[in-house]
């Protein structure tokens, strides 16, 4: 234990005992503080060595405190990478997947039999890449017959509508869809307004 640990441990409990004996005294806090700033310039005088030993340990916990901050904003950050570093690929594959929606919209109900069976195939095709897209946190936006949200949908026309709730979507004209919480692509689509 230093000679300044022991005075202010010293001092302490001379205050303590004095606030004990006179009860109508009160210690100020603000002598109790100059008293310290005097010790530690008394200190700087006597002992150079001791006074940049001191400095250099505030240094050094500054550093440290700055050095833990930086490796936890730095584990935030990769985990916010590795969590959406698939956006750009996701989104250059969304046309792939719209272009399935519109292929399987425009199948008229009765193909024949060598049209048919290709037309299952490419179904299992689409379903084994949706799955895919899902296992890896791609969600559909659900939007027909919601309520219109900026976040989530893009209206892009206005139809009047009575028999529906004003800013409902009554049509998606492209699906909009999101990885984990983040959209990645809004939902496209036309809203009801009364």
């Amino acid at each position: 234990m230093s000679l300044l640990e022991r005075r202010r441990i010293n001092l302490k409990k001379g205050v303590r005992i004095m606030c004990k004996e006179n009860q109508n005294e009160m210690v100020n806090e603000e002598t109790l503080e100059e008293q310290e700033v005097e010790e530690e310039n008394t200190k700087t005088q006597d002992n150079p060595l001791e006074a940049e030993l001191e400095s250099l340990n505030k240094r050094y916990m500054l550093l440290l405190a700055d050095f833990d901050n930086f490796k936890r904003r730095t584990q935030v950050e990769k985990a916010q990478i590795y969590e959406l570093g698939n956006e750009a690929l996701i989104k250059s594959l969304l046309p792939g997947l719209d272009a399935f929606d519109m292929a399987f919209k425009a199948l008229p109900e009765n193909l024949e039999e060598p049209l048919k069976s290709f037309a299952v195939g490419m179904e299992a095709v689409y379903k084994k890449f949706r799955d895919s897209l899902e296992a890896n946190g791609v969600t559909e936006i659900e939007a027909l017959g919601k309520i219109y949200d900026p976040v989530y949908h893009e209206a892009v026309m206005t139809v009047e509508d009575s028999s529906v709730e004003n800013d409902t979507i009554i049509d998606v004209l492209q699906k909009g869809y999101q990885l984990k919480d983040k959209v990645i692509r809004p939902s496209v689509c036309r809203v009801a307004k009364n």
